[in-house]
């Protein structure tokens, strides 16, 4: 008896699907928030009494929104290059569980001399050198999809951090004793 797992396959690609979405909005609205922020710091910092004092005052605030937005920009790139190394990983997965299939459907001769045994598994060794190297592909784009994962990670780890520290600095500078109106 055979059980059709077809409904979970699709389940678990359309829940990918939707995590992929939802993955590339939160970059977006990173991306987003963090230009939001620097406009908004711009626009606060030149209708102040002494703009000059506020801009500058105001400086580290601005690194770290520009910061922010080049880190979940960036997110983007690698994003796709994760994406791209998990279809290599799915395609050489599936082909070397083809080839595996097919040198299963072969029998393995035994003979004496062990020429006549090596002559005989010839195609057989040959699918199975397709299945190992296939498998080494899977291997080395999964570990690829595991680097690009990673870097994506920190860089809206970076941007995350960035748009907080850009929102805080002025309060910060504040609560430490700092005069964002500048002047006498």
């Amino acid at each position: 008896m055979q059980v059709d797992y077809s409904h979970l396959k699709q389940g678990a690609l359309e829940a990918r699907t939707r995590a992929a979405q939802f993955e590339k909005q939160w970059m977006t609205w990173l991306t987003l928030a963090s230009a939001g922020g620097l406009a908004l710091m711009l626009s606060f910092s030149t209708g102040m009494a002494h703009p000059n004092h506020t801009l500058l005052v105001l400086l580290p605030a601005y690194f770290a929104f520009l910061l922010g937005m080049a880190a979940a920009g960036l997110s983007f790139a690698t994003k796709s290059r994760e994406e791209t190394a998990r279809s290599r990983h799915s395609a050489s997965a599936f082909n070397r569980e083809e080839y595996r299939t097919a040198a299963d459907a072969l029998p393995t001769v035994i003979a004496s001399p062990p020429r006549l045994a090596d002559e005989a598994n010839k195609d057989k060794d040959a699918i199975i050198a397709k299945c190992n190297a296939a498998h080494d592909l899977a291997e080395e784009a999964w570990k690829s999809r595991v680097r690009w994962l990673w870097l994506t990670r920190i860089l809206l780890a970076t941007s995350i951090s960035a748009f907080i520290f850009g929102v805080a600095w002025p309060g910060l500078f504040v609560f430490f004793g700092g005069n964002l109106v500048g002047g006498s």
